[in-house]
């Protein structure tokens, strides 16, 4: 063993043992970051899922009402209610 590799290791048991703690504890924060990665992941795709539904909720009034009278019913500018519809309608498949 090289002089350089011996001041790598950790001397005594205690040092040793403090560092598989270390790793232990490492280990765990890792999966903890994993698994709340991915409750995020199932939220973001429920929230995405819900403004689909609202859009095509807001979509069916406009196409009932109008766009004027459904922003007033909304209490949306009418501009703001147009781009989330078009933004909406874009992402959307069209029926062939």
């Amino acid at each position: 063993m090289t002089e350089t590799q011996n001041q790598r290791r950790p001397v005594s048991d205690a040092a040793r043992a403090r560092l598989r703690d270390a790793q232990k504890a490492e280990a765990q924060a890792l999966r903890l970051v994993g698994a709340a990665e991915k409750v995020r992941a199932r939220a973001q795709r429920t929230l995405e899922k819900a403004e689909r539904s609202l859009a095509e909720a807001q979509a069916g009034l406009v196409r009932v009402s109008g766009a004027d009278r459904a922003a007033l019913l909304l209490d949306e500018p009418v501009g703001v209610l147009r781009t989330r519809l078009r933004q909406v309608g874009a992402s959307s498949p069209r029926p062939e």
